[in-house]
């Protein structure tokens, strides 16, 4: 069992009567049973995820109390169990919810089912102030960028700022080389920025920072250093027989490069936002060799990495659920994660 609830734990910061935190156990499309290299229908229709329970936590105490339903949930129905690290309020959930109402009263349309609306008013409303958090999303392909791509986080606004007036303390409070306050000023920023472990691969807890700034500077790394436009997503059925592929966002107007690419294989649309190719088992060697001549394309026609690093597009950064418990589907184990 990977547990990350202590490393969650530590995050949480109930300053006033009313304080909570938003935790929702969500049954992923992803997540489903596999039918001909597609999710089953019978889970999700069209739907991406499915809730299964929520929770508002206004203390630790209550969260350490929910931990083991939280745990016994995930692994029952494999579901994940997700916390947004901005902080609610009672009073803003409810005023969100008032606002909702009025608006539907104002418009004079047909009025909605309510059962959801303490879930949406949670989902949509944040008291973190200047605590505020933002979720950067790194998937296992680019884990071996991760402390370029923080450098270069930290390269923009306002970490700049901060590092550079901690560096003023270190040099007038301890006499230290300029040169040197800067660098422990650094690594003390760097230590103290969360990184939680996620299904494929990590979400660092960052402070809201200007995207653009860091758009530019991943797109001119990406650029000086060859770091190109990754596999699409890939999975294996349960069985081992067969290998499939999935293409979404940056990949759609390219599929048809791509597909080039495998062996003989049958093509799957379920809608305009995903195409799927499902070939015979692939070796490690298959998809090893799969890289080499995917990378050598991307290089020759410039699909660069910047343009599908989607944890680090503006859209990206916003507020996001922290996975904080998830069953795996194969091992029945429940881990625990941020997002």
């Amino acid at each position: 069992m990977v547990d990350n609830f202590e490393q969650i734990r530590s995050l949480l910061k109930f300053e006033e009567d009313g304080d909570c935190y938003y935790v929702q156990l969500l049954r992923r499309q992803s997540d489903d049973p596999h039918t001909d290299g597609m999710a089953d229908p019978r889970y999700h229709g069209n739907m991406h995820s499915r809730s299964v329970k929520d929770y508002l936590v206004p203390s630790l105490e209550y969260f350490d109390k929910i931990k083991e339903d939280i745990i016994a949930i995930c692994k029952m129905f494999n579901v994940r169990a997700y916390i947004r690290l901005n902080k609610r309020t009672y009073k803003s959930i409810a005023l969100e919810m008032m606002m909702h109402i009025a608006q539907q009263c104002k418009s004079g349309e047909t009025f909605n089912s309510p059962y959801h609306l303490v879930a949406s008013a949670a989902g949509e409303t944040c008291a973190a102030g200047k605590d505020k958090t933002w979720i950067v999303d790194l998937d296992e392909e680019y884990l071996p960028y991760q402390d370029d791509m923080m450098k270069l986080m930290f390269e923009c606004e306002p970490y700049v700022r901060r590092i550079q007036e901690l560096s003023k303390v270190y040099v007038n409070s301890s006499y230290r080389d300029p040169e040197d306050a800067f660098k422990i000023a650094y690594q003390n920023v760097k230590v103290s920025t969360p990184i939680v472990p996620t299904k494929h691969g990590k979400h660092i807890i960052a402070k809201p920072f200007n995207t653009q700034t860091f758009g530019e500077k991943w797109r001119q790394y990406c650029q000086d250093n060859g770091v190109t436009l990754p596999l699409p997503r890939m999975f294996n059925d349960p069985d081992y027989t067969y290998t499939v592929f999935e293409l979404t966002d940056v990949y759609l107007p390219i599929s048809k490069e791509f597909e080039q690419f495998l062996p003989e294989h049958e093509t799957y649309q379920k809608d305009k936002n995903k195409i799927s190719f499902k070939m015979p088992i692939l070796t490690d060697w298959d998809v090893h060799m799969l890289d080499f001549y995917w990378k050598g394309h991307c290089l020759k026609n410039k699909y660069s990495a910047a343009s599908a690093a989607p944890g680090f597009s503006p859209t990206a950064v916003r507020e996001r659920p922290v996975r904080v418990c998830f069953n795996t589907i194969a091992t029945m184990i429940a881990m625990t994660m941020p997002t």
